[in-house]
């Protein structure tokens, strides 16, 4: 079985000192649960290439009504 890979490309006209991007951001949704995935909202990532983990802001938990998990 071959594993999926997924990735997004960004274009810029010149070397940027951010790597920046709006995207759509989704509450959780369980589809055993839920008919269709609730309504998502627009937020604007910054990317860190070097990164070895993923953060969000607490705008965006506020805004999707997350739970915080220690």
């Amino acid at each position: 079985m071959q594993e999926k890979i997924s990735a997004f490309t960004s274009r810029y006209e010149y070397i940027r000192p951010v790597l920046q991007n709006e995207v759509l951001i989704f509450p959780p949704f369980d589809p055993n649960v839920e008919s269709s995935p609730r309504k998502h909202q627009n937020f604007n990532a910054i990317w860190d290439t070097g990164a070895t983990g993923t953060v969000i802001t607490k705008n965006v938990v506020d805004a999707l009504d997350l739970d915080l998990k220690e």
